[in-house]
């Protein structure tokens, strides 16, 4: 029913990028419109990566004496992203794709501004997983949207381009939070998340069209939300893959956790570090 109320909206004929409707086109190009959705991606990269090389400043300046407990940022978040795209999921069929972005970035601000005037270890894990909570909306709309416009060939295209984009985030970002560290420590890394995040909120505003109308916007209900996540469990195809990609996201989230440690720790890189994680991480893109 979505997809055939999307495809009235932008009705046209769909060109070679399995691009649904000419209007479509008109309001945003395609170039930008994956570079835009592809950055909204990457902010869970961003978010997680670029401050895995504070963790030693962090644990110092806020007197952790088990280093181990400082893991908890990346693992909480972690949770806090699972938690919002629980919810942003349904709550963007209901209200829109674009206000539940806004309300994304939103709670990611908060929690920026609560990790930045963190004195406690608790108040510093408390903004993580507020921030998770937030990503959750930009990591799964933006799926949503790319869904609304795109079809077959060029949706597998879209979503090759994106994933590249989101790969090499990961790449970069410790040694963007290693670059911030040195110039001015890590509280200075979520101010960086805050006007980063200002920059897409406006770059969403002012170039993204909304892509689904409101007359095939669905009611937000537990009834339906839990109807939608028994239909999931009992399909045994999508079960499976989510069962083997949440193992390997767990054994991924474990290495992130561990890579501060055992880098800077273990092997004593010092700042060095992110160059090893940023070799590790080709791995991916090969």
């Amino acid at each position: 029913m979505i997809k055939k109320q999307v495809q009235k909206q932008y009705s046209g004929t769909p060109d070679p990028d399995g691009i649904k409707g000419d209007q479509f086109q008109k309001r945003i190009a395609f170039s930008e419109f994956v570079s835009l959705v592809a950055m909204m991606m990457a902010l869970v990269a961003f978010a997680i990566n670029m401050i895995l090389p504070a963790f030693k400043d962090m644990a110092e300046d806020l007197a952790i004496q088990n280093q181990n407990t400082i893991q908890l940022t990346v693992s909480l978040l972690y949770l806090g992203l699972a938690l919002g795209q629980a919810v942003y999921g349904p709550l963007s069929d209901t209200i829109g794709r674009k206000p539940s972005i806004y309300l994304g970035f939103g709670l990611f601000m908060i929690g920026c501004i609560v990790s930045v005037s963190a004195h406690a270890p608790i108040t510093l894990i408390a903004g993580q997983i507020i921030q998770g909570v937030g990503l959750g909306s930009p990591r799964i709309v933006s799926l949503a949207i790319v869904r609304d416009n795109f079809e077959g060939d060029g949706m597998g295209r879209v979503m090759s381009f994106i994933m590249l984009v989101f790969i090499i985030a990961p790449t970069i970002s410790p040694a963007l939070g290693q670059g911030i560290l040195l110039l001015a420590g890590w509280r200075f890394i979520f101010v960086v998340f805050m006007v980063l995040v200002s920059l897409m909120f406006i770059w969403v505003k002012t170039r993204l069209p909304e892509t689904l109308p409101k007359d095939a916007r669905t009611t937000l209900s537990p009834t339906t939300i839990g109807q939608n996540f028994l239909e999931v469990l009992k399909n045994r195809q999508a079960l499976g893959h989510t069962i083997s990609l949440g193992l390997s996201s767990a054994a991924f989230i474990g290495y992130l956790n561990l890579s501060p440690q055992i880098f800077q720790g273990q092997y004593n890189l010092g700042q060095r570090y992110p160059l090893y994680f940023a070799v590790l991480s080709l791995s991916q893109i090969g």
